[in-house]
């Protein structure tokens, strides 16, 4: 089978075919589907090294819908193959270091999304750019009003904009504030629709469902660890997800088979989230896991064995290990 590396930017591909630890054809095209000539279903099969990329996902369908291999390259441990060594680093020279890097093995592979965690994911990615455009512009106006020497109040987000034109202030401060306040009230618009269209989506992942059921543990914590996840068999054990979420002092990611396009280090951050509320409970006396676990123990008592264990994820995060936490 023929080895082909393609190095995908936002203007051209370069396309590097190699054989028998040479170059054998070269080409640079606009648009992957103008590799249809080259690794179109009408040509022979090949096994094609892309590196994990934003587009990497579409152009792996894409190929192996024409009948190739794809292997996504992880990007964190590509220079081991000699890309961007000796200060060289173009689009022809590193499909062609891929393209040798291919033929002779040791690839360093990335773990592809399933379709429906790519579009869990898409969605997550949406809404957290909504959130963070939100609460820009929540920090905007309380700085605007601080400069007019008027505070304003704390209150949750969705009451902002009604709780700031409830106030009876300097005219020239309204004025100031309205663009900014009809931004926010659009904004939170469509991230209501947007978290409509998530939870959409966690309806049809029984795992999302169960992971919830931990204390602290929301749909927006529970769909982002999936969607990173994915396939929890492809970590050997809860401490290399533990590493692989930078979730403790260091991290080794070759202890870790296959990693993702993206890494998880964002939901490290929300992870956090449900940890400080385990601290809670433990200052207010409530024992959470504790509950979490006993339901854990009849459901194992009783031989249930839901879709959850069967992918793994329930040997990920045992009682045991909460209860030291």
């Amino acid at each position: 089978m023929r080895k082909v590396a393609l190095d995908l930017g936002t203007r051209k591909t370069t396309y590097c075919e190699a054989r028998e630890g040479q170059v054998v054809q070269r080409a640079t095209v606009t648009a992957v589907q103008s590799l249809e000539s080259l690794l179109g279903p009408e040509q022979p099969q090949a096994v094609v090294a892309i590196e994990a990329c934003r587009e990497a996902w579409y152009v792996h369908d894409l190929l192996t819908s024409w009948g190739n291999q794809v292997v996504l390259v992880d990007t964190t441990r590509s220079r081991r193959l000699g890309i961007g060594q000796h200060g060289r680093k173009t689009d022809r020279i590193d499909a062609e270091v891929l393209a040798l890097a291919l033929e002779r093995g040791g690839i360093p592979v990335a773990h592809v999304l399933s379709p429906h965690r790519r579009e869990l994911r898409r969605w997550l990615g949406v809404r957290r750019a909504l959130v963070e455009s939100r609460a820009q512009l929540v920090t905007t106006a309380r700085g605007l009003a601080r400069e007019y020497g008027t505070p304003l109040p704390r209150c949750v987000t969705e009451r902002f904009v009604n709780n700031v034109r409830k106030l009876k202030d300097d005219p020239e401060l309204g004025a100031a504030l309205e663009p900014v306040l009809k931004m926010l009230a659009t904004t939170s618009a469509e991230l209501v629709g947007v978290e409509q269209a998530l939870a959409k989506l966690c309806v049809t992942e029984p795992i999302v469902s169960w992971l919830i059921t931990a204390p602290g543990v929301g749909p927006v914590v529970a769909a982002s660890f999936v969607s990173v996840v994915d396939e929890a068999k492809r970590f050997r054990s809860a401490h290399h997800v533990q590493s692989y979420l930078g979730l403790v002092p260091s991290e080794d990611p070759a202890k870790v088979s296959s990693l993702d396009v993206f890494p998880g280090i964002r939901l490290s951050c929300l992870a956090r989230a449900p940890a400080r509320g385990v601290r809670r409970e433990a200052r207010t006396g409530a024992d959470g896991w504790g509950c979490f676990a006993r339901a854990r123990a009849l459901r194992a008592s009783e031989g249930a064995r839901t879709s959850c264990d069967a992918q793994g994820y329930d040997a990920m995060s045992t009682p045991r290990d909460h209860q030291k936490n």
